[in-house]
């Protein structure tokens, strides 16, 4: 994981052990007061904190591998990871819009040609079919076996 790059460094253990806090500590937040709430969203959120504190005392004990500070993408370099995270952020923003079964088709679709490292016809016929088979799988798996709604779009209520 480590990398030339110059500059501040700081361990993955580190890392990760302040994103389980936050995650936590968002979670926390919204739970509720009664037993049901507490049981089980509570208990899972205080073993992340134990882990958390476990992953910062070995990665400041220990230092592992290290990343650096300001992220590649800052510095100019890993376009991909950029084009990942502003997918994603389409993703969630489109969603409520579309629904959750367009917009997942359409963001595996292009993010699968968009980190394609040849693009031909070939690849975009592949892209579409798989985007298309893993939806339609999803789609049956989750509303027919497991009976989990999934968000409908207010314009296409699919």
């Amino acid at each position: 994981m480590s990398t030339t790059t110059r500059g501040p460094r700081v361990g993955v253990d580190v890392l990760a052990a302040l994103a389980l806090f936050g995650i936590a500590g968002v979670l926390l937040s919204q739970t509720g007061d009664g037993f049901r709430d507490w049981v089980m969203p509570r208990s899972l959120n205080y073993l992340l904190v134990v882990i958390g504190v476990l992953l910062l005392a070995k990665g400041l004990l220990r230092p592992g591998a290290t990343v650096p500070v300001v992220p590649s993408v800052l510095q100019g370099k890993g376009t991909d990871v950029a084009v990942f995270i502003a997918a994603a952020v389409a993703y969630v923003l489109v969603m409520p819009v579309v629904g959750f079964w367009v917009t997942s088709v359409v963001v595996i679709f292009a993010l699968s040609l968009v980190l394609a490292e040849h693009r031909d016809r070939r690849t975009v016929v592949e892209s579409a079919v798989v985007a298309v088979g893993v939806c339609a799988v999803f789609y049956v798996l989750m509303l027919h076996v497991f009976y989990v709604p999934l968000p409908e779009g207010r314009f296409l209520p699919l």
